[in-house]
């Protein structure tokens, strides 16, 4: 490997610990904010189209959004981290980078899926306050699915080219 690839995989892999941490930070302010959220009192009067109370549930259910995925993120880097580290120290065509990449596309699929609900959600509280809004076939956030797809190929691609170390270093 170069100088400039393996210098670009160290720097990746330092900017992954950096995002990391700041998730790890995230993660508590966002679970405190959204207790406050949970037991604050429902006030009465329309703000706008929204009441008070459909506010705070929205911002209950953003917030939880928000904690989830950055749950998710978080589990999604570390395992992207040891892929970036296995690249640096040489051959990243080992059935355990497969199996990652495999575990990253169950995570990027849950964090769509983790979307997709809390939007419905947000739905939800509009049409229960009053706000007459339809489904949003945009609300899907279909190229996540499709990005999850092709994760699962990448990983079926890295399980391939194990298998084809393994044959070849078993003919030398």
């Amino acid at each position: 490997m170069s100088a400039p690839q393996n210098r670009l995989l160290k720097a990746t892999s330092q900017a992954i610990k950096i995002v990391a941490t700041l998730l790890r930070l995230f993660i508590p302010v966002a679970t405190i904010l959204l207790s406050i959220l949970m037991v604050a009192p429902e006030k009465t009067g329309i703000i706008g189209q929204y009441t008070p109370g459909s506010i705070v549930r929205m911002l209950a259910v953003g917030l939880t959004e928000d904690a989830i995925i950055a749950v998710l993120l978080l589990l999604i880097l570390s395992r992207v981290r040891s892929l970036v580290d296995s690249a640096i120290s040489g051959d990243p065509f080992v059935s355990v980078n497969a199996q990652l990449l495999r575990q990253v596309g169950w995570l990027w699929l849950a964090i769509n899926s983790t979307q997709t609900v809390c939007n419905t959600a947000k739905w939800l509280v509009l049409t229960g306050s009053g706000v007459h809004v339809g489904l949003d076939p945009s609300n899907v956030p279909w190229l996540g699915f499709f990005g999850a797809l092709l994760i699962f190929v990448l990983a079926g691609v890295f399980q391939q080219g194990s298998r084809m170390r393994a044959d070849l270093d078993g003919t030398v």
